[in-house]
């Protein structure tokens, strides 16, 4: 009887969810989060880290070359520089208003659509010197982008995408951040895991996700019970 009405409960909590209500997780994500005996909510939540890194902002006051630095910084300007490797540079500033240039060597097209003028991120990797301080590759989270996506209805009724200038934030209404600025946990993945995007920094956000949804869901049956 005790364990009916624990397995009751967990269905009312939403934690025998299969992992499919998450937005983002599709069939064949799911089917690699399987391979690994994760069907439900609460498998998901069970899956516990390796080991965690510590990604606290840095006090950009202390920069040193050669440490590992997580930093909020604002994109002021972005340029293509040529020579043996081409790579695409981002100049940013710091909450100090100190400059430190972010290279990506790799996707320059694509960062170079996200990374505008105004974007504000949260930044982490060796801090190296060549012509000021500068961060390669490295890991982000952007909190407040230059540019939004909305979806005006059309004449048709349909949904198009728009971009247009997104407002600035105060940085104490920025979302939380689940990649930076905290402890982060690492997990344990594998070839079949990453195909799907499913390693740290994936796992990091479906877990995220999870766990909103389960607090919509808890909220609701403490009301209930009520």
């Amino acid at each position: 009887m005790k364990n009916s009405v624990s397995k009751t409960e967990t269905q009312s909590n939403g934690l025998l969810l299969p992992v499919t209500v998450i937005k983002g997780v599709g069939p064949s994500k799911a089917a690699a989060l399987a391979s690994i005996g994760i069907d439900t909510l609460q498998d998901l939540l069970n899956f516990f880290p390796r080991r965690y890194l510590d990604r606290n902002l840095t006090d950009n006051v202390l920069l040193k070359t050669g440490e590992t630095v997580t930093l909020i910084v604002e994109v002021i300007d972005a340029y293509l520089a040529h020579g043996k490797k081409s790579r695409l540079v981002v100049g940013t500033k710091t909450r100090n208003n100190e400059r430190i240039s972010i290279v990506f060597f790799r996707g320059v097209n694509f960062f170079q659509k996200i990374f505008q003028p105004g974007t504000t991120l949260v930044a982490t990797g060796k801090l190296e010197y060549f012509r000021g301080f500068q961060l390669i590759h490295p890991d982000y989270e952007i909190l407040t982008s230059a540019i939004k996506t909305t979806y005006p209805i059309s004449s048709t009724g349909s949904k198009k995408k728009k971009q247009e200038q997104e407002p600035e934030e105060e940085l104490s209404e920025l979302p939380e951040m689940i990649h930076a600025g905290r402890i982060i946990p690492l997990y344990p993945s594998g070839e079949v895991l990453k195909s799907e995007g499913l390693d740290s920094r994936g796992f990091r956000k479906i877990l995220y996700s999870a766990l909103e949804k389960l607090k919509v869901k808890f909220r609701k049956s403490f009301q209930t019970k009520l």
